[in-house]
């Protein structure tokens, strides 16, 4: 009991250690074509002009010789302190795509203070025509200035680009990972003393390994005394042009991993949550089977014909809220990259959603003090949501231009399409795990036998409590109903999704959807006319034209999510229960993972947290902060049952 209060204690430190706001704070810039891109707050530089892309090669990519050691390694982590407008970044991809390994993959992680708009980026670099493609690839996917984690996705590179939005240092002490390399490229120490700080540089170090180099313009006595305090051992080489000198340097440090990465992974369960699993895995060369106990994929929730993309803001920055809003930007970029590959159904028009509660009507007061940007949200009056939706309005309401829907089943397809290292087993319902030597077999209703899997995913919602391994899992079914309606005049010209205490879709082949119910303890699979009644009757509360009531009432679809109690997911390795043999649970670290209890809120999570998890189990590296990645542990469940057994 002691452990799992001391669990809770640091996790509500570090909550209340969250900013009390979503957004940065902009940068004061002054751009021409002669000085180039200068800060007005730090009086320097963001590169030198006409000369930034040599610079970027002399100054980090040949001190720290990435080209010649990528090439002995299959993941290549490379971190910086300054993103700026990219250009390291950029200079890195360009000789990636020339040199790196083909089976490879680039980590690249960048922390930014006041990241820059996509506009500013792209007039900067403009002059640089050798990597104009991938800087357009940046700026298509370019994420809001929203504090936490941005993850962009360069698929045909095989890089992966984190960028860390908020105080480096605080970004640093939440994550755990080790880089190879080290750009420090943040404004003169004497214009921008905190990200040179002694402080900075021993959580490097702890985000090191040995052998991890470091470069820099810098040739500062207080830059190299810190470094060497550090564990790096620093030599000068020759500055760029006009400057003397710059500094390069070593860690010495013994450091170790017995990290294993896996070649063949198992995953239970084909809905949403699988296929993005076997995606992530498949990008990163591993080699998964999928098993659905259906004979198609997407068949439960994630077989609804449409489903809502909408963030949730909290009235302060929470870990549900932060990473809800940090994992619906992430599915906006892959949704609108598979639509553009796939031309899968995503419509991003917009939602508008109106302040049916207490706490929504509390947020309309309180939104401008979170800084919040204009591309997440907009406060509208009544007129002009009559304007936008063309029909009358009983209340203003909240605007997210780019929110909207799509179809989940043609996202999980899109999702495994394309995948060449996965094999999907449908019709197989898994009814046993064994472990063996670290080695996983699965075993089916038929009683076949899969063996020979160094991790397995459980990914199958509130079906996994059916494995004795997490039969004693705080999760349970919640019923949801959708009705379908035909288009009235005054809905059929609606292209934005209407939210209030449900939703409303736009037409689609002819009809419309409302939805969804959210209810407990209620196990019955087909179509109740009377909640439809009560789904359609909320409607004109909002939309007085809009009336479904007088149409049949029997047409919709029933789906079962699975919850959790604190609305939070299970992401993570399946902890030990009270109850269960030893014997039969086998549990052996970063083997025996849970990827459940998404509720409603799947299509904002499920694509980014699939992401990290199959991360973490290649890599043993944390990229999620762990504020955040301690809210959706399984372990934080031990702590649940403990208290509920203890009253």
């Amino acid at each position: 009991m002691l452990a799992y209060a001391f669990f809770f204690l640091d996790l509500f430190v570090k909550i209340h250690a969250l900013s009390q706001q979503y957004g940065t704070d902009p940068p004061r810039i002054h751009f021409d074509e002669e000085s180039g891109l200068r800060s007005t707050e730090f009086d320097d530089m963001y590169f030198p002009p006409h000369q930034g892309l040599e610079a970027a090669f002399h100054v980090f990519c040949r001190p720290n010789q990435i080209q010649e050691r990528w090439k002995k390694k299959t993941h290549f982590c490379i971190s910086e302190l300054g993103f700026g407008t990219g250009l390291n970044f950029f200079a890195t991809a360009l000789l990636w795509r020339r040199s790196g390994p083909a089976s490879g993959h680039l980590s690249f992680r960048s922390f930014e203070k006041f990241p820059l708009a996509p506009a500013v980026i792209r007039e900067a670099l403009s002059p640089y025509q050798e990597i104009c493609d991938i800087v357009d690839g940046y700026c298509t996917q370019a994420p809001s200035p929203l504090l936490g984690l941005h993850r962009l996705i360069f698929s045909d590179l095989r890089i992966t680009l984190d960028l860390y939005y908020g105080e480096a240092l605080h970004s640093l002490e939440e994550t755990q990972f080790s880089a190879d390399a080290w750009y420090f490229d943040g404004f003169a120490p004497r214009r921008n003393p905190e990200m040179w700080s002694e402080e900075l540089f021993r959580q490097i170090a702890l985000h090191s390994s040995s052998g991890t180099t470091v470069s820099t313009f810098s040739v500062s006595g207080a830059v190299r005394r810190s470094l060497q305090a550090a564990g790096f051992e620093i030599e000068r080489f020759q500055g760029f042009q006009g400057k003397r000198e710059s500094i390069k340097g070593t860690l010495r440090i013994e450091t170790r991993s017995n990290w294993k990465p896996p070649s063949k992974i198992a995953i239970i369960g084909g809905g949403l949550a699988g296929a993005s699993l076997a995606h992530a895995c498949d990008k990163r060369g591993i080699a998964c089977t999928l098993f659905e106990r259906h004979q198609e994929l997407a068949q439960e929730a994630s077989g609804n014909p449409a489903g809502v993309l909408l963030p949730y803001i909290a009235r302060r920055p929470n870990p549900m809220s932060v990473l809800y809003l940090l994992g619906f930007e992430y599915s906006l970029r892959q949704l609108g990259h598979l639509q553009s590959k796939f031309g899968l159904t995503f419509e991003n028009s917009g939602v508008v959603h109106f302040p049916s509660t207490e706490r929504l009507e509390k947020l309309w007061s309180e939104l401008e003090a979170l800084k919040l940007p204009e591309t997440i949200v907009l406060k509208q009056d009544s007129a002009r949501l009559k304007r936008l939706l063309g029909t009358s309005v009983s209340s203003h309401g909240f605007y997210y231009p780019r929110g909207g829907w799509c179809a989940p089943r043609e996202y999980a397809k899109a999702l495994v399409s394309d995948a060449k290292l996965l094999r999907i087993e449908n019709g197989t319902s898994i009814e046993k795990l064994d472990s063996n030597d670290n080695r996983w077999a699965v075993i089916s209703h038929k009683r076949q036998k899969f063996e020979d899997f160094d991790s397995v995913i459980i990914a199958n919602a509130a079906d996994c409590k059916a494995l004795i391994q997490t039969s004693r899992l705080p999760l349970h079914s919640v019923r949801g109903q959708l009705s379908y309606v035909d288009p009235v005049p005054a809905s059929a010209q609606i292209r934005q999704v209407i939210c209030y205490d449900g939703y409303l879709l736009p037409q689609r082949d002819g009809f419309q959807i409302a939805g969804a119910s959210y209810d407990h303890n209620n196990e019955k699979k087909g179509v109740s006319p009377g909640q439809n009644r009560q789904l359609l009757a909320r409607i004109p509360q909002w939309l007085p034209q809009i009336d479904f009531l007088s149409q049949d009432l029997s047409r919709g679809r029933v789906a079962f999510r699975a919850s959790t109690y604190d609305r939070l997911p299970f992401v993570g390795t399946v902890p030990h229960f009270e109850g269960v043999p030893e014997e039969s649970s086998a549990f052996v670290p970063q083997q025996l993972h849970l990827f459940v209890g998404f509720g409603s809120r799947g299509l904002i999570s499920i694509p980014l947290l699939a992401e990290i998890l199959v991360e973490e189990i290649a890599t043993g590296q944390h990229s999620l902060p762990l504020t955040l990645r301690r809210a959706i542990s399984p372990e934080r469940c031990l702590a649940y049952l403990a208290k509920r057994t203890a009253t």
